[in-house]
């Protein structure tokens, strides 16, 4: 499955000043132990500021505690709201629940 994400920017000058924070998680099995955090990456989102039907690639390296810890590559794509404000339905199941939150 493909998250979706809703940034909260308004513009593409907006979307120029923001990034992506992809923080990668384990999964624990039991309640004796909780989810460990495997390492983050930035995306600056200015390189994928565009509207379109085509994803652009990305990728970089995982950092924990400055280290690094991996690496993580991907596609992603931008979608802006029609005129009126409608959002076009995702072509694949959603997952939930997404967290995002646009940093500027």
């Amino acid at each position: 499955m493909i998250p979706v994400l809703n940034v909260g920017v308004a513009t593409p000058e907006q979307l120029a000043h923001a990034h992506l924070i992809l923080a990668v998680f384990d999964k624990d099995l039991g309640p004796a132990s909780a989810d460990d955090l495997m390492g983050q990456l930035i995306i600056p989102l200015m390189d994928y500021n565009t509207q379109g039907d085509t994803f652009q690639h990305f990728s970089g390296k995982l950092l924990l505690n400055g280290t690094l810890a991996g690496e993580l590559q991907g596609d992603l794509r931008i979608v802006w709201p029609g005129n009126d404000g409608s959002r076009p339905e995702p072509p694949h199941k959603m997952m939930q629940p997404n967290r995002c939150c646009a940093v500027q």
